[in-house]
């Protein structure tokens, strides 16, 4: 089933997308994006460009692209087999074990560029500098490791968040998401301890937020001024970076935040979140869309999702790509409207 764990827009307004069918895609658009006015809800692209596979590809967690080079980065986890328990034996049956590894790819080429292997750790979440200098990636042991990306080395640790509370590692714990200042010199990690830490490059603690419980996302606004973050209790908060204090909480989202992004000029912040329907056994969903100077709702619209949506706006149209589970597609919505321009198939394609 491939389940979609992440999607991006590329700097050349294609659609990149990661699925659990171990494949990342590239979507070619066409015209299709700039013929809003003709669009319908129904309106279904199927055209792809490539389909990009890597040797060992093992379980993918995230996807991230660079604003204005031809550059992609997957984090994925494999999971180590444990030997049985001897038979009869009183012994607690041994905890899994995880492997991540990220690897890099030329979105225009099909080529892989290089693989980042991080032993022993289950990773969330990676985040790329803008001059793609450094590449970081969040891990359920509750540790930020900083790459430097000529040569791959491992340049610092930021040690400070909380790993699981009990058990193993599992999605979601320890550090659950990261993301760079503009200025690539700082980066901020959000922490299922309930703390959000801002980091250097040499992994230095520069200072950190609790405001509660549950941090899911974070992202930073395109000036460097301002810090957002979603919550599993449905908000989301908004920091000034120059005095640290809390500008204003976005309420009433539809369940936990999954993902939330600003677009170029910071103007607005999309946000999606989920929840799990028990009368109809599924998870469900909706986005939503900010004015972030005046914290006015622009957009209220069901849509679909997942526990790790990923969206992402579109590098010079108003549009937002969301892609994550259940309908195997990602969805791409106006962002002033949140009618839907396209929906992208995942599944079920052979290299076009």
């Amino acid at each position: 089933i491939d389940d979609v764990r992440g999607a991006v827009f590329l700097p050349d307004g294609r659609v990149a997308s990661v699925g659990a069918d171990h494949q990342l895609k590239v979507w070619h658009t066409g015209d299709a994006l700039d013929r809003t006015a003709a669009c319908h809800e129904t309106e279904t692209l199927r055209k792809r460009t490539m389909r990009l596979r890597g040797p060992g590809w093992s379980n993918p967690s995230s996807l991230t692209a660079a604003h204005r080079t031809p550059l992609a980065a997957t984090a994925e986890f494999t999971v180590q087999q444990q030997p049985p328990r001897p038979p009869g034996s009183d012994e607690p049956p041994p905890q899994p074990k995880y492997d991540g590894v990220v690897r890099l790819w030329n979105t225009e080429s099909a080529a892989l560029r290089g693989t980042i292997n991080v032993p022993g750790v289950l990773l969330n979440d990676v985040a790329l500098t803008a001059d793609v200098s450094h590449l970081a990636v969040a891990g359920a042991d509750g540790v930020v490791k900083i790459f430097k990306l000529d040569g791959a080395e491992e340049v610092a640790q930021c040690r400070g968040h909380q790993g699981p509370a009990k058990g193993p590692q599992y999605r979601g714990t320890g550090v659950t998401s990261v993301a760079f200042h503009l200025d690539g010199q700082s980066l901020a990690s959000a922490g299922q301890d309930g703390t959000i830490r801002v980091w250097n490059l040499a992994g230095q603690e520069q200072f950190q937020l609790t405001p509660a419980a549950g941090v899911t996302r974070l992202a930073f606004h395109p000036d460097g001024t301002m810090l957002a973050a979603g919550f599993a209790d449905r908000t989301v908060r908004l920091w000034s970076l120059a005095d640290r204090k809390e500008i204003r909480t976005l309420k009433r989202h539809y369940g936990a935040i999954t993902n939330l992004k600003f677009n170029a000029d910071g103007s607005r912040l999309a946000v999606t979140s989920t929840r799990y329907d028990y009368e109809r056994q599924r998870w469900t969903g909706d986005l939503k869309v900010w004015d972030v100077a005046s914290g006015r709702r622009i957009v209220s619209t069901p849509a679909h999702t997942w526990h790790d949506a990923h969206l992402a706006f579109h590098p010079t149209l108003p549009h937002i790509a969301i892609g994550s589970g259940i309908e195997h597609t990602v969805q791409v919505r106006h962002a002033d409207t949140g009618r839907l321009v396209l929906s992208i198939p995942t599944s079920g394609y052979e290299v076009g």
